[in-house]
């Protein structure tokens, strides 16, 4: 897969040499623009294009398969910078969705072992694990019950709707190494007050609960934008003593 980026500033993306048509002129891309990329070429209308390899942001926004709800970019930076915890740690998800989440993760983590029970989101994750080429994460076609580690994980993060159900979270203090750390992900307060409830109940501690908003602005004119995304869902955080 390679990716080219326009000077209007529109980016796509290609497979292999060939000849491609866009708005900005047709594009022919020739195998020694392959083997030197970075490598410009000129369109039929004159306007230059960068040929690169894409970055995962590029993949994410052009080629990901999207089959279930993923979590947030604004939800994602956060969950990013509380699971930084060091190059060895391992991760445990459960609730793959799309792998989203999964693949991101993964570029912290040693290795994630990841978890979805849903015939269809499991074969969206594994098709997106494929194009990303990770190879450190593990997924499995099974209830996260199934895991039979001990004190095993340095973190988990939960995204599915029974991640509040006690059995759950049992089965997270029993996975979970001590000090480690559970972040869950919910979009309804029902939700979040069972699970904080039974967080607490099965002894976990530093139990905190926040809801991460964003507001875009324009830049010309200079001012906020009329619409703000609010509220996506609740993120709980804990740890295991």
């Amino acid at each position: 897969m390679y990716a080219l980026l326009s000077q209007e500033g529109n980016l796509y993306l290609i497979e292999k040499p060939g000849t491609y048509n866009y708005d900005e002129g047709m594009v022919e891309v020739k195998e020694h623009h392959i083997n030197n990329i970075p490598s410009y070429v000129n369109s039929s209308k004159g306007i230059r294009f960068v040929l690169f390899e894409p970055y995962d942001i590029d993949l994410f926004e052009k080629s990901f398969e999207r089959y279930a709800q993923i979590i947030h970019e604004k939800d994602l930076g956060y969950l990013m910078r509380r699971l930084s915890l060091n190059k060895n740690a391992v991760l445990l998800e459960s609730g793959s969705g799309s792998g989203h989440a999964t693949i991101f993760l993964s570029r912290l983590f040693r290795h994630v072992d990841s978890y979805e029970k849903d015939k269809r989101f499991y074969e969206t994750t594994k098709r997106n694990i494929l194009l990303f080429k990770v190879d450190n994460i593990s997924l499995y076609h099974k209830d996260v019950i199934a895991c039979s580690k001990t004190n095993y994980y340095d973190a988990i993060l939960f995204d599915f709707k029974d991640a509040c159900n006690i059995r759950y979270i049992e089965k997270a203090r029993e996975v979970l190494k001590p000090g480690g750390i559970i972040i869950m992900y919910f979009p309804v307060v029902e939700q979040v007050m069972e699970a904080i409830n039974n967080l607490q109940q099965a002894g976990f501690v530093n139990v905190s609960l926040r809801e991460i908003l964003l507001r875009e602005w324009k830049t010309k004119p200079f001012r906020p934008k009329n619409i703000m995304l609010g509220h996506t869902a609740f993120l709980i955080e804990a740890r295991k003593v």
